[in-house]
């Protein structure tokens, strides 16, 4: 994926599961939850070309404290996903 390119940022719906389901399935490290359950929490989605590049979600897991979890295989996206 080119860098320079335009990266848009959305709220993620159910019709961008399958591309969640990929992006998790190719980063070992990530967390490998249902791809349902990430819209259950505020989920972003980031394209490029049209194309799904990552997502990051976050859920509070305390009254004071939020957990973030981002996923972008191509390690391009987190300056511009938070």
């Amino acid at each position: 994926m080119n860098p320079e390119a335009a990266i848009e940022v959305r709220a993620a719906t159910e019709a961008d599961l399958e591309e969640i389901w990929r992006i998790q399935s190719a980063c070992d490290q990530a967390a490998q939850w249902k791809a349902g359950d990430y819209l259950k929490h505020q989920c972003l989605i980031a394209t490029i070309g049209g194309r799904a590049a990552g997502f990051a979600v976050s859920r509070r897991t305390a009254a004071d404290e939020m957990e973030i979890f981002v996923s972008d295989k191509d390690k391009i996206l987190l300056r511009d996903m938070l």
